[in-house]
């Protein structure tokens, strides 16, 4: 239990410094990174032939995320100059470093030889495609990426046009001159790549870390950015951390409860930004972008003007959301919810994360408490349930979690933990009472993680609620972030976050591989997808536990007849249909897609590809914000990021099927 008042599920340090650090060099941080992760880890993997496969299979991943840098030839020289221990390792970087510039060499051969070619529309080639690409030959490099440059010389064009039907034509003049950008894009993501060069020692003990588990991972002092720094220099802000991902893509690294970004209600953290849009003016590529330029760009920003952002979602969705800069300020609103009015007037709120104080200087209380006080306001107003959103909710911190579970609960335990070295124990509700009695429907996907699933598990066993959706990702591992070990003594500036412990569910049951079940599933667009814990080559495998726990759940929820109502509307909806199509077009596009590389085949696929619409003129509810809110609004520009989440809700299909539940869910109660 050592662990859990210091770091509880998300990311926070419990640092002590030694008086004294060792040289800073490669080799030393190495052999500290390996002590520190056998020390702590929750379960060390003995170092073999499947260890050094994955720790391979992550190292790649890190310095070539997109599977089209390195050859068949790259991967296996760099198997074999890598051994299995970080004191050989350690010594063969320099090798690796090597292969790896010949490859971007070879890249740039390629791009100088495209430049001084000249590409003709008429193509009748064939571009196969797939989400887990394998490497090519020396000779199928080549040629993969001729057939790369020529279709999104295609889609420079083409994004150009909202609709097909408004498509200009494409002459061989525009043709080439697109050739030539995307040319110099893919030539400045070449140096990006080059610089990364230096940093390639960094991603072998991340990958060596990860090869422990998937969640385990080395960071350098350097990379510890936090919120602050990004919001130091200036009082106003859309309320978004940035970082780079392994393909050097910026994308949200957190986000700021109570700001724009946070009240959009669209956002996540992992989003990748694509595009700005400031009084009129836009700017792209940000592949090349550093994230200083980045900042430096948003700060020149006007506050007295909207920003439109463009992102792509985990799942390949493009959102674009306008967001205003403002003060980010402790308020009764952080949380937002809304009221949903149809046959019965219920609540709805959206939980994008279990952010707790330590994560965010500014706020006093985590979210348990936020979203405590907007369920008290809530139930002034009259609502007879509540729908509690965790879709995308990646998880956060255990104990707000903990604390969230006892708004809904009496008292009693809610997870037993499993930490190494210690005996398992239970959390339990930290205080006695309910702050909300009424029917409550809980949503999640593949995407609720961790926390989310805790929550959510909690709901069923006690039960407490209905859950719906999908499968959750299936992730009941904790992290701790500590700084490196060796020989007794600290590493300045090197730090792991590694896996020390794992949660269960009050019974001993374990979602870890297995996601939480809901107890109404809904087609989803990406389900089936290995896109979950289970799909990670070494997950980690728990079996059930035994523990004598003591919790106190309600009677069981009588699911058979709304279970009956959900699937009979869902099978009636068009939209799910839809859905459904949809989810099989996806499936098939994993698992490899063919593309042709004629012009007039591919616009074909440029608009039919990748659109989700729904009919939303039979939504079973009206939105609004609640009328304690209404009076509150303190700028005519946070109106208008309201009414845009509005409209979001109000063209939400899984939300109006949620909603339906809750509506069956509180007729069966009144009826008892």
């Amino acid at each position: 239990m050592k662990f859990l008042y210091c770091l509880l599920l998300g990311i926070s340090s419990c640092v002590t410094w030694g008086q004294d650090t060792l040289t800073d060099s490669f080799c030393s941080t190495f052999e500290g990174l390996e002590e520190t992760l056998k020390k702590y880890h929750y379960q060390v993997p003995t170092q073999d032939s499947v260890f050094h496969q994955n720790m391979i299979h992550y190292f790649l991943d890190e310095i070539d995320p997109n599977g089209q840098i390195l050859t068949l030839e790259d991967e296996q020289k760099i198997t074999t100059s890598l051994s299995n221990t970080p004191r050989e390792m350690c010594k063969q970087m320099e090798d690796v470093k090597e292969i790896y510039k010949a490859s971007l060499q070879r890249l740039d051969h390629y791009f100088k030889n495209f430049e001084q070619e000249e590409f003709q529309l008429k193509n009748t080639e064939i571009y196969t495609y797939s989400f887990t690409p394998s490497r090519l030959t020396l000779e199928e490099h080549q040629k993969l990426w001729k057939k790369k440059i020529r279709l999104k010389a295609y889609a420079k064009h083409l994004q150009n046009f909202d609709e097909k039907d408004s498509v200009q034509p494409l002459t061989q003049d525009k043709f080439q001159a697109y050739i030539k950008t995307v040319l110099v894009t893919e030539n400045c993501k070449l140096k990006t790549y080059e610089n990364e060069i230096e940093h390639m020692g960094e991603s072998l003990m991340n990958a060596y870390a990860m090869s422990f588990d998937p969640h385990s991972n080395y960071f350098s002092g350097s990379s510890l950015m936090n919120f602050e720094e990004q919001l130091s220099d200036e009082k106003l802000s859309y309320g978004i951390e940035f970082n780079k991902n392994r393909a050097q893509e910026i994308v949200i690294a957190s986000i700021a409860p109570g700001s724009s970004a946070w009240k959009s209600n669209q956002l996540h953290e992992g989003d990748i930004l694509i595009k700005t849009k400031h009084l009129g003016t836009s700017t792209e590529n940000f592949e090349c972008s550093s994230l200083e330029s980045l900042i430096d760009l948003l700060q020149g920003y006007a506050p007295s003007a909207k920003t439109s952002f463009t992102f792509k979602k985990s799942n390949g969705e493009i959102v674009e959301v306008e967001l205003e800069k403002s003060e980010i300020q402790v308020s009764d609103n952080i949380i937002s919810s809304y009221i949903l009015d149809g046959e019965q007037k219920v609540g709805y709120i959206y939980l994008p994360s279990f952010y707790t104080n330590d994560d965010f200087y500014f706020l006093p209380n985590g979210c348990a408490n936020d979203l405590a006080k907007e369920l008290l306001q809530l139930k002034r107003e009259g609502i007879e349930g509540l729908v509690l959103d965790l879709r995308d909710n990646g998880g956060g911190s255990l104990l707000e979690a903990i604390r969230l579970v006892g708004s809904f609960i009496n008292y009693g335990g809610i997870t037993v933990i499993d930490e190494r070295g210690e005996e398992r124990y239970t959390l339990k509700d930290p205080s006695r009472g309910y702050v909300f009695e009424k029917p409550l429907v809980v949503m999640i996907n593949q995407f609720s993680a961790s926390a989310s699933e805790l929550f959510a598990s909690a709901m069923q066993d006690q039960n407490r609620g209905v859950v719906v959706g999908s499968p959750s990702y299936g992730k009941s591992t904790m992290q701790h972030v500590l700084p490196l070990e060796r020989s007794g003594e600290y590493l300045a500036n090197h730090f792991v976050k590694v896996t020390t412990g794992a949660f269960y569910r009050i019974d001993g049951q374990t979602h870890q591989n297995k996601g939480v079940q809901p107890d109404i599933t809904f087609p989803l667009p990406y389900q089936g997808l290995p896109i979950s814990e289970k799909n990670n080559v070494n997950a980690l495998q728990f079996d059930t536990i035994s523990k004598k726990t003591y919790y106190y759940p309600l009677s069981p929820i009588i699911l058979d007849k709304i279970q009956e109502l959900s699937k009979n509307r869902i099978e009636q909806d068009s939209n799910f249909l839809e859905v459904q199509n949809f989810n099989q077009k996806l499936i098939k596009q994993f698992t490899g897609s063919q593309i042709s590389c004629k012009y007039e085949d591919f616009v074909e696929y440029y608009y039919s590809n990748n659109r989700l619409e729904s009919d939303t003129s039979k939504m079973a509810f009206k939105a609004d914000r609640p009328n304690y809110f209404k009076d509150n609004l303190y700028t005519a520009k946070a109106d208008e990021i309201i009414a845009n989440s509005l409209e979001g809700i109000k063209d939400d299909i899984y939300l109006n099927e949620a909603y339906q539940i809750l509506i069956d869910l509180i007729n069966q109660t009144q009826n008892k």
